[in-house]
């Protein structure tokens, strides 16, 4: 069932794609730059933003980690982040929007059994497929976006239990903006399904014994706030 999400996802990520695409060939502006500014081809990022948020996943891992049916944000992995939104040109008469993300797990302890208790640390870098603006305004944006994450999380801090899962998935992210003057004020609902295998894999041998870590998908909702800037004043 989530291969199946995960693909009605991307397909509807590659239509925005495309009908994004068909859009700026009409002449409509540009989604993801502040309505009514054409995007020009010296135009790259035109704003950033700060984040700090909290991941629920879908699945619980060692009765542990805050799972989506139980969100209680005192006790989830911390987030913190950048985004970085804008257009990108290709050529004189082809432009892409985007929004490109980073965001860095804060280490949160786990127990594995009674003795070993590593720590869990990460990374995500998001690409968008498509991205549209809902709101016509020019002091909101209501951002709908659709695109890929890849990253990984590391346990450490015990020798015995030293491994990486990386992963690949898909996303759908919901963002309310308002504008303040040159300042940006935000939240976001992201939600990504895991595509990728769910195994752990181990960094280096221990020269003791190792523990095989159970099997973890990072599908999970994401829910954060933002403060950005925008680069040069809105004419």
């Amino acid at each position: 069932m989530k291969y199946l999400i995960a693909l009605l996802l991307a397909g509807c990520s590659l239509f925005g794609f495309a009908q994004a695409v068909e859009d700026y060939l009409k002449g409509t502006d540009d989604p993801i730059l502040p309505p009514g500014k054409a995007a020009t081809r010296n135009t790259f990022f035109t704003n950033a933003e700060f984040t700090y948020g909290n991941k629920f996943y879908y699945h619980d891992f060692y009765d542990q980690l805050p799972a989506t049916k139980t969100i209680s944000p005192g006790n989830a992995p911390h987030w913190l982040g950048i985004n970085a939104l804008g257009t990108l040109a290709l050529g004189t008469s082809f432009q892409l929007p985007v929004l490109v993300s980073w965001s860095y797990m804060l280490p949160y302890r786990i127990k594995i059994n009674d003795s070993i208790e590593p720590k869990l640390s990460g990374y995500t870098v998001g690409i968008p497929l498509m991205g549209k603006d809902l709101l016509k305004s020019n002091n909101a944006d209501l951002l709908v976006i659709g695109g890929l994450n890849a990253g990984r999380l590391k346990m450490s801090g015990d020798e015995r239990v030293q491994s990486r899962n990386p992963f690949v998935s898909t996303k759908l992210l919901v963002m309310p903006r308002i504008r303040l003057a040159r300042f940006i004020l935000s939240c976001m609902a992201e939600y990504s399904i895991d595509i990728s295998s769910r195994k752990w894999r181990q960094l280096y041998s221990s020269p003791i014994y190792s523990v095989t870590p159970r099997a973890f998908s990072q599908t999970g909702l994401t829910l954060s706030a933002g403060v950005g800037f925008w680069f040069n004043k809105k004419k």
